[in-house]
């Protein structure tokens, strides 16, 4: 099966089936609607969460276009890797009147504009040490979350992970 393409989201009917699976972000689908003015298609993901899967709406193509659906749908993926409910963090986030999107600074962002800000007094092999270790232990488990979704308890879990 190939990839979604912008070509085939716009053409995508009823006829179709009900939903469009893409194959390049798993979890990711178009459903496809009947409305009173034709075709109404819903981008959503579908996260694993412990023994539950629940779908999560990303929005309306084409407001949302699919480069920005498969960018959300792995951020959600992400996030419920961690053991999160993205559903639950976004709610907590609008509820503090944060803003949900992408341009949310993350740990790696963060780590990575400290290790700019003090490259000039490390010598070469200390910034790339630095980096590389962030690389290999780090940034996979926390480096895609916002700062303020970081807590000890995270913290701690990557650090024992770490040591055995």
């Amino acid at each position: 099966m190939k990839h979604l393409t912008d070509a085939k989201v716009r053409a995508a009917k009823i006829a179709d089936g009900k939903y469009l699976n893409d194959t390049k972000v798993p979890g990711l689908r178009l459903e496809l609607r009947s409305i009173k003015s034709g075709v109404g298609k819903y981008w959503v993901v579908r996260v694993s969460l412990g023994s539950k899967r629940p779908d999560i709406s990303l929005g309306a193509y084409p407001a949302v276009s699919l480069d920005e659906a498969r960018k959300g749908a792995e951020e959600k993926r992400a996030i419920a890797a961690t053991g999160v409910d993205p559903r639950k963090k976004a709610k907590k986030a609008k509820a503090k009147g944060v803003p949900v999107s992408p341009n949310i600074k993350t740990f790696e962002y963060a780590a990575e504009e400290w290790i700019k800000t003090n490259e000039a007094s490390w010598t070469p092999g200390v910034t790339d040490d630095t980096r590389g270790r962030l690389v290999r232990h780090v940034y996979d488990h926390i480096g895609h979350l916002a700062l303020d979704d970081i807590d000890g308890p995270m913290i701690l879990a990557l650090l024992k992970r770490r040591e055995g």
